[in-house]
Formats: structure tokens, C-alpha cells, sequence
């Protein structure tokens, strides 16, 4: 094989690597660009409405034995023992909240059980979902944590060693700034309160 063919054929080659790529780039740029993952099938946090929770309730939810409650049109639960979230490990309860106009929280609180078989259950399948989490302590025995980042805002799981309930919570970007808007103002009233005292 001469020169010529040598370079051809590294031509050839490098044209048909940056094909595969730019075909694996396209998929996952088509992927990324699908939309938001949902959940629950149908809520975003920071952007489904009161109306289309409520809509969407009903539609994927019609056979639930259990009733959803709303309370000063800002918070929905479904109390546990239904047969809306049979599905899901550790007989949970929902409850969904509404403070800025959309859907700010969606907390799934299940039971615990020993091993932590549950929290496992659920790191699992929203890693299979969402990928690795950006932070994860799964000691032994002790406290359990896992939390992704996500286009929406945050997912976490908080399972206290020493309680019969863990839970798992989908939080918008928008109501964590609210949070942390609160932390500091506290913060703030607290080192005035204290210069005052001083």
C-alpha cells in the first residue's frame, strides 16, 4: 500500500467516524431537545398550572380508589393506603403544591422499611431516569440522602435513619430561590437581633 492509499484510506476512515458521531449527536440532541421529563406522567414543577394538574389528574388516575383533597387552592394531597401509586415502593402519599400559581412541590412520603430497600428502589429507577445523582450518601445504617439536578429544578430523597417515613421530593427552580431568599432574610434578622443585643 503506497502513501496515497494510506491517506485515503485515513480519510475514509475519519469521514466515517465524524458521520457516526454526528449521528449520535443528532439522537441525543433530538432527545434533549423533546422536552422536560415529567412527573407522574404529566407534571413539570415551575410549569404546570392548578387547572392542568388537576386535569391531568383525572386523566391518569381515574381508576384511584383514594380522593385528592385540595386545600385553599394552593395544596392537594392523596393519603396513602390508595390504589393511586400502588406501583411505587413504600405505599406512598402525595401531596402537590401550588403557592406561586404552578406547581412548585410534588412530595411522594412512603414507608420506610428495613435495609432501605425503598430508598433504593427509588434511587434506582430515577437514575435510570434522570442518570447519577450529584449527590448520594448510602451509608449501612445511618442517614440516607440522594439528590439530581435537573432542567426543572431538583430531585430528593431524604430517608432519616431513625424515622418510619422517607420522602421524595420534586422541587422548581423557582420555589428553591424562594427558599433561599427566606434562609438569608432569617439570616439577616438574626445578626441584626444579635448586634442589637451586643
Amino acid at each position: 500500500m503506497n502513501a496515497k492509499d494510506i491517506i485515503k484510506t485515513i480519510v475514509i476512515f475519519t469521514i466515517a467516524v465524524a458521520a457516526a458521531h454526528g449521528a449520535a449527536w443528532a439522537r441525543s440532541g433530538a432527545k434533549a431537545s423533546s422536552g422536560p421529563r415529567t412527573v407522574l406522567g404529566f407534571i413539570v414543577p415551575g410549569q404546570t398550572t392548578r387547572e392542568d394538574f388537576l386535569a391531568g389528574y383525572n386523566e391518569h388516575f381515574q381508576g384511584c380508589e383514594g380522593s385528592i383533597s385540595g386545600e385553599a387552592n394552593h395544596l392537594y394531597k392523596v393519603s396513602s393506603g390508595t390504589q393511586c401509586f400502588s406501583g411505587l415502593p413504600g405505599n406512598p402519599s402525595l401531596m402537590v403544591n401550588f403557592g406561586s400559581g404552578v406547581v412548585d412541590v410534588v412530595d411522594l412520603t412512603f414507608e420506610m422499611d428495613f435495609g432501605g430497600s425503598n430508598f433504593d428502589s427509588y434511587v434506582r429507577d430515577i437514575r435510570k431516569k434522570y442518570g447519577k445523582p450529584r449527590k448520594l450518601q448510602r451509608p449501612y445504617v445511618g442517614n440516607c440522602y440522594a439528590e439530581w439536578k435537573t432542567s426543572w429544578g431538583k430531585i430528593i430523597i431524604d430517608a432519616p435513619h431513625m424515622s418510619f417515613q422517607g420522602t421524595l421530593t420534586y422541587m422548581s427552580d423557582s420555589f428553591q430561590d424562594f427558599i433561599d431568599s427566606q434562609e438569608r432574610e432569617k439570616e439577616q434578622e438574626q445578626a441584626r437581633a444579635r448586634e442589637d443585643l451586643l
